[in-house]
């Protein structure tokens, strides 16, 4: 193996050990904070949507409520199923 194809192999173990590393909460609050700022400041209803799409993946999603061993599924109101 030449010298070329062992830095290149090291790079790649290096950009691949990076993307697979969580983003911290430091930082993903930074970017959900600037991404909501530009928001704000877009006038554009295309940009807007955009913009709003990049920020939901930064932003924490909803848990399920916990429900103690055996309890019943919430039940639904009338005339609605699932």
């Amino acid at each position: 193996m030449s010298t070329f194809e062992t830095k290149f192999a090291r790079f790649q173990e290096d950009q691949e050990r990076k993307r697979n590393t969580p983003m911290s909460k430091n930082i993903r609050r930074a970017v959900a904070k600037k991404l909501k700022e530009q928001i704000v400041a877009a006038t554009d209803p295309k940009v807007i949507a955009n913009l709003a799409n990049v920020l939901a993946k930064y932003l924490p999603k909803p848990n399920q409520p916990r429900r103690k061993r055996g309890a019943q599924s919430p039940t639904h109101p009338e005339g609605k199923s699932t």
